[in-house]
């Protein structure tokens, strides 16, 4: 009957084109059909198992952890296995992204760049290219999540370090004013020493390859991103709004004792 069960369930997967390439991220030529040959089989069935270490990973993870964690990593699991939260997610994480933090990111990068200091924007770019760039799958609603907390780390900062009084003090300014402003005002100094330092970590290119290869374990993929802001809960903190919309009471209690529910042998 087990077997039965495993041979079923690996059908229904094979079968369902539009959780292969929604979640899994693996196109499938359109003049082929199933049953798939046997390399795309094997790249099918590969991928899914990886994708079960990570919810495997993440049962263990919250047994004995909080109501928080137990929330926020079941319902980030349920999403990133279901293709039309997936691509709610990332839509609604990457207009956010782009809309509130990008936007002073480049803003204060650009003004790096007006200073003699390209390297770090030129950084940023290459990242943000990378990502954009990467199938929609699960991967890339971890290595977004990630990327999430990482650029919301970086606005912070920012604000701490009171960019608003440098975009205020350069408006309306030739470029030539500009110079002569930026030259003088502290915060440009340290908002250099802050993205020099940093940089590597936090927009270095191998943040991307990091996270993606983190995701197979959430205790791995909270070791590449949990240093670099803080800790696991400004993680779950930073992302929580993006999977509130996801909550709901009996749903995310469903889903937890589904999570939890002990493995057929």
């Amino acid at each position: 009957m087990e077997n039965w069960r495993s041979y079923q369930l690996r059908e229904d997967l094979l079968a369902d084109p539009a959780y292969i390439n929604g979640v899994l991220g693996i196109s499938i030529p359109l003049q082929e059909s199933y049953p798939y040959p046997v390399l795309l089989t094997e790249e099918i069935l590969q991928e899914q198992l990886i994708l079960e270490g990570w919810v495997e990973s993440v049962k263990s993870f919250i047994a004995d952890k909080t109501k928080p964690y137990k929330d926020f990593f079941t319902t980030l699991t349920q999403v990133i296995q279901d293709p039309s939260k997936l691509k709610s997610f990332l839509g609604v994480m990457n207009k956010n992204m782009r809309r509130t933090m990008f936007r002073p990111i480049e803003a204060a990068l650009d003004i790096l760049k007006t200073v003699g200091v390209p390297t770090p924007g030129q950084m940023f770019e290459k990242l943000v290219a990378a990502y954009e760039g990467m199938q929609e799958s699960w991967r890339k609603g971890l290595v977004g999540a990630a990327l999430y907390v990482v650029a919301r780390k970086i606005t912070e900062t920012l604000e701490n370090l009171n960019f608003a009084s440098v975009v205020e003090a350069i408006k309306d300014k030739s470029a030539e004013e500009i110079k002569g402003i930026l030259a003088q005002l502290p915060a440009v100094e340290k908002i250099k020493e802050f993205f020099v330092s940093k940089a590597k970590d936090l927009i270095g290119p191998e943040l991307l390859k990091k996270v993606a290869s983190s995701a197979a374990d959430v205790k791995k993929w909270l070791g590449v991103v949990g240093p670099i802001v803080g800790g696991a809960e400004i993680v779950i903190q930073g992302l929580s709004p993006m999977t509130r919309k996801f909550q709901g009471g009996q749903e995310i209690a469903k889903q937890f004792a589904a999570m939890n529910a002990p493995s057929q042998s």
